[in-house]
């Protein structure tokens, strides 16, 4: 018998996509294990072998996407040790890109309507999504208040709360299905929350022009 990792990335990446089309279609609960298998074109021992549970491909759909669209917007290059104002408004601006695109959409119907039934879903979505956004951001803050940039005491405090400030109420209407963000309604949003966020963190040396900001 084939071990996990004889997986193929085309049979991993087929399932997974199956997965994603009859979670988005069906929800969890009418997600059929079946018919998932038939839309990779992968016998059900494979996927079973892989994935023991329809909660383990599910916690595999998600963190495949959240790791892809992290690396995305918090990847390499993308978060310099300068420019404060600057690189917090480009996460600000990916991070509502992220939350609005239809895959993490998808994820969060599903998620939010499983959520009472099936508590691990959340769990593994928020360990794999916004907890891992909030600890590299969190991570950043750290540095720029070491750098003398910010004055930070609680990281994972201060990242999440410059998350919050930066979905105002665009995130509830693209929940809703009412409303997209305009690209600049996104600037909008962004610029006023990096500016409040600055307003209570920036050092003196920051706010004066220093190179550090």
């Amino acid at each position: 018998m084939p071990t996990p990792a004889a997986l193929s990335a085309g049979k991993r990446t087929s399932i997974l996509d199956s997965a994603r089309n009859a979670f988005a279609e069906h929800g969890y609960a009418g997600a059929s294990m079946s018919a998932i298998t038939h839309a990779a074109g992968v016998s059900k021992s494979t996927v079973y072998h892989h994935y023991r549970s329809k909660a383990e491909l599910f916690g595999a759909f998600v963190e495949r996407e959240c790791a892809r669209m992290l690396a995305q917007h918090f990847g390499a290059g993308r978060m310099p040790p300068g420019a404060t104002a600057q690189t917090l408004r480009a996460i600000g601006i990916g991070m509502v890109e992220l939350i609005t695109s239809p895959v993490c959409l998808i994820i969060d119907r599903v998620v939010t309507s499983e959520a009472e039934a099936f508590p691990e879903l959340a769990r593994s979505f928020y360990a794999a999504g916004p907890q891992q956004a909030i600890t590299h951001l969190a991570a950043w803050l750290k540095a720029q208040t070491q750098a003398g940039g910010l004055a930070v005491q609680d990281a994972e405090f201060a990242a999440d709360q410059f998350f919050t400030l930066v979905q105002t109420s665009i995130y509830y209407r693209c929940r809703l299905r009412l409303h997209r963000p305009s690209p600049q309604q996104t600037t909008h949003v962004v610029d006023s929350a990096v500016a409040m966020f600055l307003g209570h963190y920036a050092t003196e040396q920051a706010a004066s022009g220093s190179p550090i900001s």
